[in-house]
């Protein structure tokens, strides 16, 4: 497999703030309907290792650090120790029965402060990567079921481009393509960023859809205020195909912070982004104005705005995950800052309505920030992992565990 720039190798605009993310390639689940609304287990807090000082785990925000797989949660985590290179890795970590993280030894990525985002697709794992000023790489890794080991597979990982790269995100089309996202400063304004899309020649032996056979990029425009969405069927030329949505416009409607996730299974045919505004940047804004809002993406491509949180609340860094047993989307959130991480429940549709705002993680004397959710749905049978971090004052990895219905 070798990852080639598609053509036209850039999405433009010239007022992007950031890319949000690559929608997720996600994993066809069946999607059991419940006949009756079922309440969640109160979240089981841990708080976990410690890892290297100077460093953000966790983050970014279009990025997914879990995934679950042969009945075990997995994460990207890094080290506390130095590699061969001097660095901190970042290794494959599974989750054991006694709620600690194992570090298993597998190698993802040994750059310093490196950030990346994992799929699991059912048969291989990939891992996007990179640094703020060097190398994308793409690695690709086989699951060994009797040792519960990933190796990287042969002539992995590979480099697709280099740079100052701000963010990248992995998913993978219905033809089997792997496709990245990610944003470099334009060559001749460096106030302005491009957006990038790259995707494989070849494809491997599973195939998955993003959603409907197509895949999606959200980013941020802030000076115009608008959310866009370039939607490209899989079977179009890298040329031709690319529909431009606006997924929400108006005052302070765009910021950087995007979360976007698909039910595959969904009859709807639903996107969902998680994405937060800019109201309160402004003297006039009111403690009232939508902060979080969780917007929702008909097959049709009409967007509809639900508000998960407002100003007054100071919630920062949303993410979602999309429950696949009993149609519900959580919206996870943290303290501006550091501090707390929340969460909101709503049940899936065009509009959404959100319960009250409930605590996923706290600890006394941390700052937690930089939740990671999965990509993929979650079911009953799977639960919830939510996966964050306090580089301020504990330099610690803390997790939440929740039980749907």
């Amino acid at each position: 497999m070798q990852l080639t720039p598609a053509q036209p190798s850039s999405i433009r605009s010239r007022t992007i703030a950031l890319l949000g993310a690559l929608l997720a390639g996600l994993l066809a689940l069946q999607t059991v309907v419940a006949s009756e609304v079922r309440a969640d287990s109160a979240p089981r807090m841990y708080q976990d290792q410690a890892f290297a000082p100077g460093t953000s785990p966790t983050e970014d925000k279009p990025q997914s650090k879990l995934w679950f797989n042969d009945g075990i949660w997995w994460a990207l985590m890094r080290t506390n120790t130095n590699g061969s290179d001097g660095n901190p890795d970042v290794t494959i970590h599974r989750l054991q029965a006694d709620h600690t993280w194992l570090n298993t030894g597998t190698v993802v990525d040994g750059r310093a402060a490196s950030t990346g985002d994992a799929l699991w697709t059912g048969s291989k794992l990939y891992v996007a990567s990179r640094v703020t000023s060097g190398t994308i790489r793409a690695a690709r890794m086989s699951y060994n079921a009797s040792t519960d080991m990933y190796t990287m597979d042969s002539g992995f990982p590979k480099s697709v481009t280099s740079g100052s790269i701000e963010s990248v995100t992995i998913t993978r089309d219905s033809l089997g393509r792997l496709w990245v996202t990610f944003t470099k400063p334009h060559p001749t304004d460096s106030s302005l960023d491009q957006v990038w899309v790259a995707h494989s020649t070849t494809s491997d032996t599973s195939s998955m859809v993003a959603f409907g056979g197509k895949v999606g990029v959200m980013w941020s425009d802030q000076q115009n205020q608008v959310m866009r969405f370039a939607v490209h069927p899989d079977n179009a030329a890298d040329n031709t195909g690319w529909t431009m949505e606006t997924a929400l416009s108006g005052t302070r409607s765009a910021d950087d912070h995007i979360n976007l996730k698909s039910l595959t299974q969904d009859a709807a045919g639903r996107v969902y982004a998680a994405i937060k505004t800019s109201r309160g940047d402004g003297s006039s804004d009111l403690p009232s104005d939508p902060s979080i809002r969780v917007l929702s993406r008909s097959s049709t491509g009409t967007w509809t705005a639900s508000t998960a949180a407002t100003v007054s609340e100071g919630l920062t860094r949303p993410q979602l995950i999309l429950d696949g047993t009993f149609n519900r989307l959580y919206v996870v959130m943290s303290t501006e800052s550091g501090g707390n991480v929340y969460f909101r429940r709503s049940p899936l549709g065009a509009s959404m309505s959100f319960t009250a705002r409930a605590t996923l993680l706290s600890f006394s004397g941390a700052l937690i920030n930089n939740a990671t959710t999965p990509k993929a749905p979650v079911t009953s049978a799977t639960g919830f992992v939510v996966l964050a971090s306090d580089e301020k004052n504990t330099k610690r990895y803390f997790h939440a565990e929740m039980t749907l219905g």
